[in-house]
């Protein structure tokens, strides 16, 4: 679908403008502005009015009333510019959420006016699917899609009850792609799954969804030659690594972090291989401060770090934990000391700058813990997305 406000221009390099009515989309002519007819300008009327009298009837239905009020205004928008046919409708609501999917991937969910415009894009295509009824397998894949992206854009009153109400997102999400045997972002869905329930302290669940997750994901796709469908399987052994794999055998370990780096390496884009070192990092750090295993990790991360400049501002938190375990491992109290400083200073400045509610979580159990007597704000929206992990992966 064309943008609307695309720059365009025709073969003598002179500005194109289009007629803005849905269904048109003609070139304007002369002094003609936004609509190339009164047809098309009266279409464009009637269509608002009809816009208005649909979301006053879906408001009338209790479970439909959006999260937010700011929600209207983009329904209202979203209802009038969605074509009359069923092609085009599939077309609108398949490109719109293709463009939120890479607002939110590429700016993360740290920004306010990210969240916000995500979140209430994508609950104005939920609503009005439900609303309309899921008459096909395209409509119940893009409610679905819709979902992932209110779950990701998160809440900005991160109580435990909008946490909770993310976590049966997270739910539908998981249930769906079950229901049509797409194991793929199955096993996905109960990754993120698990981090919703980390994020409310419910960690054996976690654990649990976090084994589950890898299961699927290494039994049916870790041969795959796929970089996007490897990259998943990656992140989840990652988490499998950090919640689970601690808990078994040195051998399994070994294992384990064999088939991390094996699908490092076969990816070989610097996200995948910068998570890789910063993971391990932590998972040496914690168990062998004092060892060389870590060292070389952090020498690697370094090389990568310092040629790569475009990794996105929402995982900085995710690089500065590692090391402050490693620090607060070592038996040596000047580690300990370098610790505890880098808590107060870069972290704490790192959450000030993006107070979401993992992260705070992450403060508060180190201040607990570590008795270091800090003032921690309140975090100010939470949200369950995971960095790096492709979303839409075709049906495998």
């Amino acid at each position: 679908m064309r943008a609307l406000d695309a720059a365009q221009s025709n073969a003598n390099g002179k500005p194109v403008r289009y007629c803005i009515s849905p269904d048109c989309g003609n070139e304007l002519q002369g002094s003609q502005r936004d609509f190339c007819s009164t047809t098309c300008k009266s279409a464009a009327d009637d269509k608002s009015r009809h816009s208005v009298m649909r979301v006053r009837r879906m408001l009338e239905a209790r479970n439909l009333v959006p999260r937010s009020p700011e929600t209207i205004p983009a329904l209202l928008k979203h209802l009038e510019l969605e074509p009359s046919t069923n092609a085009a409708r599939r077309d609108y609501i398949g490109n719109k959420l293709r463009v939120l999917d890479d607002v939110i991937c590429a700016k993360g969910s740290e920004e306010f006016t990210i969240r916000g415009y995500v979140r209430r894009e994508a609950d104005a295509v939920r609503i009005s699917l439900e609303a309309e009824g899921l008459r096909n397998s395209q409509d119940r894949l893009y409610h679905t899609r819709a979902l992932e992206l209110v779950r990701d854009a998160g809440t900005e009153n991160p109580t435990r009850a909008n946490v909770e109400r993310l976590i049966e997102y997270s739910w539908s999400i998981s249930d769906f792609y079950q229901s049509i045997d797409d194991y793929l972002n199955f096993g996905k869905s109960l990754q993120i799954l698990a981090n919703g329930y980390r994020t409310i302290g419910q960690e054996t669940l976690a654990k649990q969804l976090t084994g589950h997750a890898w299961n699927i994901l290494s039994e049916r796709y870790s041969r795959s030659r796929n970089p996007d469908v490897i990259t998943i399987v990656h992140k989840s052994a990652l988490w499998n690594l950090r919640l689970r794999t601690c808990d078994t055998d040195p051998k399994r370990t070994v294992r384990k972090i064999g088939q991390i780096r094996g699908f490092a390496n076969e990816v070989y884009t610097p996200a995948i291989r910068i998570e890789t070192h910063r993971e391990l990092i932590g998972h040496f750090g914690k168990r062998f401060p004092e060892g060389h295993e870590a060292s070389k990790e952090r020498e690697h991360l370094a090389e990568l770090r310092g040629v790569v400049c475009d990794l996105p501002p929402y995982g900085i938190p995710t690089f500065l934990r590692p090391e402050i375990e490693t620090a607060l491992s070592s038996e040596r109290k000047s580690d300990n000391e370098q610790g505890v400083h880098c808590i107060k200073t870069d972290y704490l400045r790192a959450y000030s700058a993006d107070p979401n509610l993992a992260f705070c979580r992450v403060l508060q159990n180190w201040n607990r813990t570590y008795r270091l007597g800090l003032q921690i704000d309140e975090p100010q929206y939470c949200s369950i997305m995971m960095v790096y992990m492709p979303r839409a992966v075709p049906k495998q």
